[in-house]
């Protein structure tokens, strides 16, 4: 799947403009792939640039923003292969998260509202209980332990917004 990114703004005048409509080219390395669609590294402001940073550490800052899609492939498929260091370049600090004695599970101090766009996948939390969604389905994830689990045949695309979050 490919996604076009529109980003509005204004001009000296104050005026509404489209500052940009591209392409969203994918991240990856692995068998695991992102698209960037928008980030932010401070809490929002209007009006602003519409710039994106330069290589942001995958989730966000306390005010900070990203919103992604991704692609969850089935359980069991087999990812190519990449050393830490190209799966760090392609989604920095991501695999930091990741539990190397529980694959998949992780906790990130983060709000995010994931919305299944195709496919199925579950969703698992620390006491095992799992929540199967389906296309159109939409979940609010504040901050919990977590792992993704894709049991269908086929893969599943799902549009993250990811809202960096003060842990209290």
């Amino acid at each position: 799947m490919s996604f076009r990114r529109v980003i509005t703004g204004h001009d000296s005048s104050g005026a509404a403009i489209f500052l940009a409509d591209e392409q969203v080219e994918s991240i990856g390395a692995g068998g695991f792939s992102y698209d960037p669609i928008w980030a932010t590294d401070n809490a929002p402001i209007v009006p602003n640039d519409g710039s994106i940073p330069k290589h942001p550490v995958f989730f966000p800052v306390p005010g900070g923003s990203r919103v992604i899609t991704w692609v969850a492939q089935p359980e069991g498929t087999a990812a190519p292969e990449a050393t830490p260091e190209e799966l760090d370049a392609a989604a920095p600090g991501l695999f930091g998260h990741m539990e190397t004695d529980d694959p998949g599970m992780h906790t990130t101090q983060t709000i995010d509202i994931d919305i299944v766009m195709s496919g199925e996948i579950w969703m698992e939390v620390d006491n095992g209980e799992q929540v199967h969604l389906k296309q159109g389905d939409v979940l609010i994830q504040n901050g919990t332990r977590h792992r993704w689990v894709n049991r269908s045949s086929s893969p599943t695309v799902i549009l993250s917004v990811i809202i960096g979050a003060d842990k209290v």
